[in-house]
């Protein structure tokens, strides 16, 4: 289960988030953090208060959504927090009581957010693999023809799997093209190096 799903990001100025609801015991509260890359430096964006929901106070009509008992509703105007960005990486960190981040649960896997999605839009970005522990990323619904490419020219591999699927083996300079099927999840990792890749799809148009 994602640690955030997005409800709603592209109508108007509001950004409608779901924070899976953290259990365990250390937990007091959560922080919404955002980079402009999945391993870049990620800035504070918001604490909940408590495990409650988060409603911006300048958003005037939330909507009544029913999220049960598994996330926190998250509705906020991003610009109000610095999120000018079309597309963005957002992963959420556990807070303790006295408000300090905890390693024990670890930070959520980086989610892209994409606030211009429109039916078959295309998105496509660049990172680099680390050697260990391998890079999960959550993508933004689901992909198709999806494409992955190893952006070395020095021999080192890139390791790539699918959901939780097994890994493959892609070599430098190589591409892998998905043409049939969805993708909403990758992990990668380089092979005895960091490795640079990139990754490139089109939004399903009703998932």
């Amino acid at each position: 289960m994602r640690a955030i799903y997005v409800r709603r990001s592209n109508i108007g100025s509001v950004m409608d988030l779901g924070l899976l609801r953290p259990t365990h015991v250390d937990v007091a509260s959560c922080r919404l953090k955002v980079a402009s890359s999945p391993t870049g430096t990620y800035t504070k964006v918001f604490d909940t208060n408590g495990t409650c929901d988060f409603l911006d106070p300048t958003v005037d009509n939330p909507g009544a959504v029913w999220t049960g008992d598994s996330y926190i509703r998250c509705v906020f105007n991003p610009s109000n927090y610095g999120l000018s960005a079309n597309n963005f990486w957002l992963k959420v960190v556990y807070l303790d009581s006295l408000g300090a981040e905890l390693v024990t649960p670890s930070p959520s896997d980086p989610l892209l957010v994409n606030r211009t999605w429109r039916g078959n839009d295309i998105i496509a970005f660049t990172a680099t693999a680390p050697v260990s522990p391998a890079l999960s990323l959550d993508l933004p619904r689901s992909l198709v023809n999806f494409q992955v490419k190893n952006l070395n020219t020095s021999g080192v591999s890139l390791y790539l799997a699918l959901g939780d699927g097994l890994e493959q083996e892609i070599l430098a300079g190589a591409t892998i093209t998905y043409t049939f099927g969805t993708v909403s999840r990758i992990t990668v990792r380089g092979d005895g190096s960091t490795a640079a890749f990139s990754v490139s799809g089109a939004f399903h148009p009703s998932v």
